[in-house]
C-alpha cells in the first residue's frame, strides 16, 4: 500500500506537492515558478516580426533557386546552430526558451518544420489567417511553432551567441550565459 492510499485528500495533495517541488521550482500551492531567461547581451535582440517575415520569404526563394537540394544540404550543414539558410544570411538564430543553447537539428526540422508545415496551415485556415500574425502580439514575438517547440528567435548579427550542446546552461550558470565576452 503506498503512502497516499488511505490518506485524506489534503495529505495526498501535500505529498504530491512535495514530490513535485523536489523535482521543480514550485510555490507553496504546487504551481511551477517561471524561470526568467538570461538577458540577451548587447547587440542581440529578439527578432522582430518583420525580420522573421523576411526570413520566411527568403527561405522560400532559396528553396526554389536551389531546387530544394542545395537548400537541404546547406540546412543540414548548419547542424545544431539553430539556423536555416535564410536565418544564417539574416543573422537570426533559434534558441531554446531558456536561451541555454540553440535549437538542435531534430527540434528545428522535426518539431518546427512539422508543426509549421502541417499543423499551422490547418489552424490558419480555421482562424482565417489571424494566427499567422501572432508574432505581432505575442510575448517575445513568438508564433505558434515557437510556442509548441519552446523556442525563441533572436537577431544576432555579429554572432555573439556561441553556445550549444547539453549542459551549457549549467556550465555558464552565474557567468552571464553562453555569450562571448
Amino acid at each position: 500500500m503506498s503512502s497516499s492510499e488511505g490518506s485524506t485528500p489534503n495529505e495526498a495533495k501535500a505529498e504530491a506537492v512535495e514530490r513535485v517541488s523536489e523535482a521543480f521550482d514550485v510555490d507553496e500551492t504546487g504551481r511551477p515558478i517561471a524561470q526568467a531567461p538570461e538577458p540577451l547581451p548587447g547587440g542581440v535582440e529578439l527578432a522582430s516580426p518583420w525580420r522573421r517575415l523576411a526570413a520566411w520569404a527568403l527561405e522560400g526563394i532559396l528553396f526554389v533557386v536551389t531546387l530544394g537540394v542545395g537548400w537541404a544540404i546547406w540546412a543540414f550543414s548548419l547542424g545544431d546552430s539553430g539556423q536555416t539558410p535564410a536565418k544564417k544570411l539574416l543573422g537570426l538564430r533559434v534558441l531554446l526558451d531558456d536561451q541555454s543553447h540553440s535549437a538542435g537539428l531534430s527540434r528545428m526540422f522535426l518539431m518546427r518544420w512539422f508543426v509549421g508545415a502541417l499543423v499551422v496551415p490547418i489552424v490558419a485556415t480555421l482562424t482565417l489567417g489571424i494566427i499567422l500574425l501572432m508574432p505581432f502580439w505575442s510575448d517575445r514575438n513568438k508564433n505558434l511553432w515557437d510556442k509548441i517547440s519552446s523556442c525563441v528567435v533572436v537577431y544576432d548579427p555579429q554572432g555573439q551567441w556561441h553556445g550549444g550542446g547539453e549542459g551549457i546552461a549549467a556550465a555558464h550558470r552565474g557567468t552571464g550565459g553562453p555569450w562571448r565576452q
